[in-house]
């Protein structure tokens, strides 16, 4: 028995003896860097693979070769030294392969969920501060949720990055991280008990869910090198690692219980304020504005129209003059600003109309609304000649024109003849003119009516194409809306149905924003095909 444990050894040793697997850690934590080398002993190093590695993130790579002689014998060995961090816990086997054949030993790892080298959030014996922004475990659909990823360094670093960016599972993220220049994140210097440090939010982002039920956030994995004293930078030095982490957030469905109407998703705690820029009287065919500013933590991204503009005292315009939304202090904080026109059509006493915003405060739980009251106004005045209404501008070109027009036969058309005589022209000329000025004239309106009719099914077609391949509600809703818009100059978010009854659209559209409608508030998942083909069915 004894003489076969040593025939094997020898013969292993005798096999493995081309290529070596060592590191220098076999029960690493999960955030822990290790290196795995790959020598090749008195042999030509070949390609090959090196089964296992995909249980860990390599780092980086780097390689070496180094010559020895003992008592007269040469030993060359050329190594590839992998820096590597566990991608997950268990226990993993790697090996050395070439042209399909072992050419290695076994190594195994096993590797740990025990964090071995961060403490409450530091690393490297508090020289790198790690911090992740804190969310709730609930947030409404809808809501604005803030993200940030900040470290706070104390020693001097000659590199640092990610290794893996953060993956935002069932989120809209958007990237409002501030850089420098080169697009860099911006760092800080901050002097904490009289020691210089840097901060840097190496990123920031501001999520929206696109569903309701639980989400997950993969936080971004980071590396840090510390500097050496190595003047050329080659010195191996193993980087402190942090980040990684999953997080688990659960999105709330909004109540369906006392939902007004004219909801148009405004979520969170709204603020706000108005100005009038004239007093209590107005001139007749005048205009005086309203001006009206919107902010707070709350999400003003669908909120399109805050009036309707048909009014029987006013002409109405109104219009978007200002939006933003950042992260302040770690909040999420957004703003809007409309401008709101008013032109009397009628002098006398006359009320502009009530402003109603309805809102869902996450805070209280429930619906409310934002009111602006209406307010008296005294229109005096009258129309002067430059200020007709559009019936006296329309009834008095009526009357132009038909005090101008002449009898057909009183009309002679003549030419200038080179001796500066006139004679006149035969009718039949005239005619013949006049119908090829026509038939030039409806050709051309018929070839661009031709040339808008392939656009605009060029246009629709592309719209089509993205709300089939839409991956979400929330984004098929955007393409919809774009369609309605295009198509029928009509806004699901922020119009009422009789718009679409009037600028063309059918039972069968109404029936279908209707279904869009209900399936996006209950977080029911829209039938793409189904959307599509209705909307093509009614063009």
């Amino acid at each position: 028995m004894i003489l076969r444990v040593i025939i094997f050894f020898i013969i292993s040793t005798l096999s493995f003896s081309e290529v070596l697997l060592t590191t220098d850690n076999n029960n690493p934590g999960l955030d822990e860097a290790i290196k795995i080398t790959v020598a090749f002993n008195n042999t030509k190093r070949e390609q090959y693979y090196l089964e296992g590695i995909n249980n860990f993130d390599v780092l980086y790579r780097s390689s070496r070769s180094s010559t020895s002689w003992v008592n007269g014998k040469k030993t060359s060995v050329k190594s590839d030294i992998y820096t590597v961090m566990p991608s997950k816990t268990g226990n993993f086997d790697l090996s050395v392969w070439i042209k399909g054949q072992l050419k290695s030993n076994r190594l195994r790892i096993s590797v740990t969920n025990v964090s071995k080298n961060k403490k409450n959030g530091t690393i490297g014996q508090g020289k790198v501060l790690w911090d992740v922004k804190k969310l709730n475990k609930n947030y409404y659909f809808g809501e604005k949720i803030p993200y940030y990823e900040k470290a706070t360094i104390k020693t001097s670093l000659r590199n640092y990055g990610y290794i893996n960016p953060p993956v935002f599972q069932g989120f809209t993220a958007k990237d409002v991280t501030k850089r420098d220049k080169n697009g860099y994140p911006v760092a800080k210097r901050l002097i904490e008990n009289g020691q210089e440090e840097i901060e840097i939010k190496l990123t920031e982002n501001i999520l929206e869910a696109n569903s309701t039920g639980e989400k997950k956030i993969k936080v971004g994995k980071i590396k840090a090198e510390e500097s050496t004293d190595d003047f050329f930078g080659i010195e191996p030095v193993k980087p402190m690692l942090f980040g990684g982490e999953e997080i688990s957030v659960n999105i709330l469905p909004l109540p369906t219980s006392g939902k007004p109407n004219n909801f148009q998703m405004v979520v969170g705690d709204l603020k706000g304020t108005y100005k009038w820029n004239q007093l209590d009287t107005a001139k007749l065919g005048e205009s005086f504005s309203l001006i009206v500013k919107f902010s707070g933590n709350v999400n003003l991204n669908y909120l399109e129209k805050i009036i309707e503009e048909k009014n029987k005292n006013f002409n109405i315009y109104s219009s978007v003059s200002n939006e933003s939304e950042k992260i302040i202090s770690g909040e999420y904080y957004g703003t809007k600003d409309f401008e709101i026109a008013f032109i009397p059509k009628k002098t006398g006493e006359i009320k502009t109309p009530e402003i109603n915003v309805p809102y869902f405060d996450t805070r209280e739980k429930k619906y409310k609304n934002f009111k602006i009251p209406s307010r008296k106004i005294t229109v005096t005045g009258s129309y002067t000649d430059k200020n007709y209404n559009n019936e006296e501008i329309s009834s008095n070109k009526n009357k132009i024109n038909n005090e101008n027009k002449l009898p057909e036969k009183e009309i002679i058309v003549s030419s200038i003849l080179e001796k500066g005589d006139t004679k006149k022209v035969d009718k039949r000329d005239i005619l013949i003119g006049v119908l090829l000025l026509i038939s030039l004239g409806e050709g051309i309106w018929i070839f661009k009516l031709i040339i808008d009719k392939k656009n605009d099914k060029k246009e629709y077609k592309d719209l089509f194409k993205k709300m089939l391949k839409s991956s979400s509600n929330k984004e098929l809703y955007e393409f919809y809306s774009l369609y309605m818009k295009e198509k029928y100059d009509f806004s699901p978010k922020a119009q009422f149905e009789d718009i679409l009854i009037k600028n063309g659209g059918n039972e069968a559209l109404i029936n279908l924003n209707r279904k869009i409608e209900k399936e996006m508030f209950e977080n029911i998942k829209i039938d793409k095909r189904e959307v599509v083909s209705i909307l093509k069915a009614n063009k």
